[in-house]
């Protein structure tokens, strides 16, 4: 393995670890998929897996999955983003859309 696809599992692992547990359940699935990765689960409940020995394609499918769900929080955040410029635009005396109704 060289050093540009270490810094890849590098960062796809910083990247999954700080996601939620619904997420980390969604790239758990994405790796069941390939029956040759070692899943390993403690009693303590966390789950670990060897990134240095899946293969390519389980790689490929969570970089996917991680840019799925960057574009998802992005979008999101960019809808609350405009909710609140309308909300101060459009009932700046300090009313609410719930306030109206």
């Amino acid at each position: 393995m060289n050093e540009a696809e270490i810094e890849i599992l590098e960062t796809l692992q910083k990247k999954i670890e700080s996601m939620s547990k619904e997420r980390h359940v969604q790239a758990l699935n994405i790796l069941v998929k390939y029956p040759n990765i070692t899943i390993n689960e403690p009693k303590y409940g966390n789950v670990n897996v060897n990134l240095s020995r899946i293969p390519k394609e389980a790689v490929q499918d969570l970089l996917k999955f991680v840019s799925y769900v960057e574009d998802q929080e992005s979008a999101l955040l960019l809808a609350e983003e405009q909710k609140k410029k309308y909300q101060d635009d459009f009932f700046a005396d300090g009313q609410t859309l719930a306030s109206n109704a």
